[in-house]
């Protein structure tokens, strides 16, 4: 199983995705991206919060995301893994620090 892929860009725009392997990449005309596409866990900081019934209560997680489209995780978001790790944190930097492009 392939833990990276390459996405090629040829002028600036999008060509293809490249899998393992040995890829001829011309300098001037052509640039990759490696993105890693194995299976990541990230810890969500402890946070605290009160329910409907004035309870206080500590909530901690662990974030697994595994990225499944190469090309969208780096022609999408401006910057996947911040993105990703903001938005399991608080649901206002979503709005705040990830905009997405479409």
């Amino acid at each position: 199983m392939n833990t990276k892929k390459g996405v090629l860009f040829s002028f600036g725009k999008f060509t293809r995705i490249l899998d393992a392997g040995w890829h001829v990449v011309l300098p001037i005309f052509q640039s990759f991206q490696k993105v890693d596409v194995r299976t990541r866990a990230v810890d969500v900081p402890e946070q605290e919060a009160i329910t409907k019934d004035n309870v206080s209560i500590r909530i901690n997680a662990v974030l697994y995301y595994k990225i499944f489209d190469a090309s969208k995780s780096v022609l999408a978001v401006k910057d996947f893994l911040v993105c990703s790790e903001s938005t399991s944190t608080d649901y206002d930097a979503k709005c705040r620090r990830c905009r997405y492009t479409r």
